[in-house]
């Protein structure tokens, strides 16, 4: 399916040129200990060394990762989530950057709710270090027979593809999800605050061409996939794991959020957002260029 034309040049704009003011919150109820973040530099990606940690954080988190249901279809859109707000954390690395701080991200959310019949926002888990993970969905409003509509339609799709590509009904009113994944690596911050300035584009845009684009599709936004990682400035999260090497096992809450959202919202395109580099990756067309499951298959 084509990714309606209209989002590639906001998400490209909003990529690339991201305002370097830091963004002030207020303080509210008590914000998750920081946790140990161990820094393993530039040397190998490979996550030996933090081998003795998945059972711990698994045994930390799981009441609170493990959400069945993340992208809910029982109900209709927007939703209002009323997001906890954290007291600010001067220590936050990417404040240095004039980049949106982790505690900055719920009172943005909360507030672009509010603005409009389009955001709904959600805490669909925890990192490892208990920060909470930030699920947005952009669309349309919808009532929940329409939602219930829409999960019948995704099913169709799953379940017998043949025929519903050739239901032209079904193409006309399927709303096609995407999937727009932002800082799995925490010191790579751009993707989310492009992210953030996307949604809040959509969200107050009279745009026409904006609004057929929400008629038509769903756009689910992971804000960050890395707190820990991002409040920290390093690459892996607070058990010392790349997270994007992590999807075979899914041994971290991050991962395994990340999963559910797609397993619920089963996205028919993907756009995963990392940092400034010299060039632009498309994976997987690049040759390998880390410790990753690829190589362990070669």
């Amino acid at each position: 399916m084509r990714l309606p034309p209209a989002l590639l040049p906001a998400l490209i704009t909003g990529l690339l040129v991201i305002p370097l003011v830091p963004h002030a919150v207020s303080a509210d109820p008590v914000a998750p200990p920081a946790p140990a973040v161990r820094d393993f530099g530039n040397g190998p990606e490979r996550n030996e060394v933090a081998a003795d940690v998945p059972e711990r954080a698994e045994a930390r988190t799981a009441a609170q990762s493990e959400q069945p249901g993340i992208v809910s279809h029982d109900r209709g859109y927007p939703r209002r989530t009323r997001l906890p707000v954290l007291p600010e954390n001067p220590a936050d690395a990417s404040i240095k950057l004039g980049l949106v701080p982790h505690h900055g991200i719920a009172p943005r959310l909360n507030d672009l709710q509010q603005r409009g019949d389009r955001v709904s926002a959600q805490v669909v888990g925890r990192s490892y270090g208990g920060r909470d993970l930030y699920l947005v969905t952009v669309t349309a409003p919808e009532s929940a027979a329409e939602t219930r509509e829409q999960e019948r339609i995704r099913e169709r799709i799953e379940n017998d593809p043949a025929a519903a590509a050739r239901d032209r009904k079904l193409v006309r009113t399927y709303k096609a999800p995407v999937f727009v994944n932002a800082n799995i690596h925490g010191n790579e911050w751009e993707g989310t605050d492009a992210a953030l300035r996307v949604i809040e584009e959509l969200a107050t845009s009279k745009d026409p061409g904006i609004a057929d684009l929400l008629a038509r599709t769903r756009l689910y936004f992971n804000i960050t996939a890395n707190p820990d990682g991002r409040v920290s400035g390093v690459r892996q999260n607070g058990a010392g794991f790349d997270l994007n090497r992590d999807f075979v096992t899914a041994s971290q809450p991050e991962v395994r959020a990340m999963r559910q959202i797609m397993i619920d919202a089963q996205p028919v395109t993907v756009i995963d957002l990392h940092g400034y580099v010299n060039g632009t990756l498309i994976e997987p067309t690049t040759p390998p260029h880390g410790a990753n499951y690829e190589l362990a298959a070669a």
